[in-house]
C-alpha cells in the first residue's frame, strides 16, 4: 500500500480497439474498506474479500475503454464487488507489453 491508500491490482483487459495484456488499477482503500472516490464514503465492501471474488470471476470480467470493470458475474456478490471496485477506482495505467 502506498501513501494515498491505494492498492495496485493487475488485470487482463480487452478494449474495443485492441487487446492490452496488462493494466494497473489504483483503488481507494481505507482500513480494508473500498472507498467511493466521489463521495469519500465506504462502499460497505471489504477490499480483500472483493479481490478474491473478482479473481474467481476473472475470466468473465474485463476493463472497458472507460477504465471500468465490466462483465458477467455469476452471483449478486460478484456484481456488488464489481460495483464497489468501480466506485473506488482512482485511475488506470495501461502498461506496455
Amino acid at each position: 500500500m502506498n501513501n494515498n491508500n491505494t492498492f495496485q491490482l493487475q488485470s487482463y483487459a480487452i478494449t474495443k480497439k485492441e487487446e492490452r495484456p496488462n493494466s494497473r488499477i489504483d483503488i481507494k482503500v481505507e482500513n480494508d474498506e473500498l472507498i467511493d472516490v466521489k463521495t469519500g464514503e465506504s462502499t460497505g465492501k471489504n477490499y480483500e474479500e472483493c479481490f478474491k471474488v473478482m479473481l474467481n470471476n476473472k475470466d468473465n470480467i474485463t476493463l472497458n475503454q472507460y477504465d471500468r470493470l465490466e462483465g458477467e458475474c455469476n452471483d449478486s456478490e460478484c456484481q456488488a464487488c464489481m460495483d464497489a471496485m468501480n466506485a473506488a477506482i482512482i485511475g488506470v495505467i495501461w502498461l506496455e507489453s
